[in-house]
């Protein structure tokens, strides 16, 4: 199983709430994916920095915050690794919760939110889309494409089941992290792509 053989770290600092493996680097690109939770604590909110350049996950918050609060957390995951006028590409998950996040996010001015196909920012999951993404995310760390370095990532890829068909955390398990990192993935392949 590739999975148990992907990389995970406890060596980071923290900036606040926001655990970094690797600063920003000048000249390397970033972008983040959010998962967005309702802040009550069940779910995680997960941000997830990801450099383009790398493949690899540099920065994370994984935590229990109101939308707003984690709209601005994002604001400063995204100051942490902006550089000049190049600001990572924000994805954030706009289902329930993830419009009052990106409502947050849109007052604070944030730089470079990502757009659906539908024009409007922020990644809508459905039934449709969100196979793709968890697929796209299983095969890249499968082919050892990318690489984790948050033990809270990891630890949710080993307790995904497929469940007739959906791809899934485990019963009592969580798989926020999972799906911030798959939507940083997608952005990534976006913008790599152009």
């Amino acid at each position: 199983n590739k999975l148990s053989q992907v990389p995970a770290s406890d060596s980071f600092s923290r900036t606040g709430e926001i655990g970094i493996y690797k600063k920003m680097e000048r000249g390397k690109s970033y972008v983040i994916g959010a998962d967005v939770a309702e802040g009550v604590g069940k779910d995680y909110s997960v941000g997830d920095v990801w450099c383009i350049d790398d493949n690899e996950q540099v920065a994370q918050f994984r935590g229990h915050l109101s939308p707003g609060d984690f709209g601005e957390l994002l604001y400063q995951m995204g100051k942490l690794y902006s550089h000049g006028p190049s600001w990572p590409m924000l994805i954030v998950e706009r289902n329930n919760h993830g419009h009052a996040v990106l409502l947050k996010l849109d007052d604070l001015g944030y730089p470079n939110l990502w757009t659906d196909t539908d024009d409007r920012p922020g990644h809508r999951t459905t039934s449709l889309s969100r196979p793709l993404l968890l697929d796209q995310f299983i095969a890249a760390v499968q082919d050892n494409l990318i690489k984790i370095n948050f033990r809270e990532t990891l630890a949710e890829c080993l307790t995904l089941i497929d469940n007739n068909g959906k791809i899934e955390a485990d019963s009592g398990k969580h798989d926020d992290c999972i799906i911030a990192a798959a939507l940083a993935l997608k952005a990534s392949l976006e913008a790599f792509a152009k």
